[in-house]
């Protein structure tokens, strides 16, 4: 993820996330560390849809 992107996700997610009080938002993907995840937890969608939308 180069740089911009990285910032811009960061700072959508900070917004995000003041409604929903999460601990934490972790990147999910093949050797990350997390060997398992229950769905209920993945917000990617939720994130996806208030990009797209241009909400930040």
């Amino acid at each position: 993820m180069n740089d911009s992107v990285y910032y811009h996700l960061s700072g959508y997610l900070k917004e995000f996330n003041k409604s929903r009080n999460h601990l934490f938002i972790m990147r999910y993907e093949r050797g990350s560390g997390v060997l398992f995840a229950n769905d209920s937890l993945d917000i990617t969608q939720e994130v996806l849809k208030g990009l797209n939308s241009g909400k930040e």
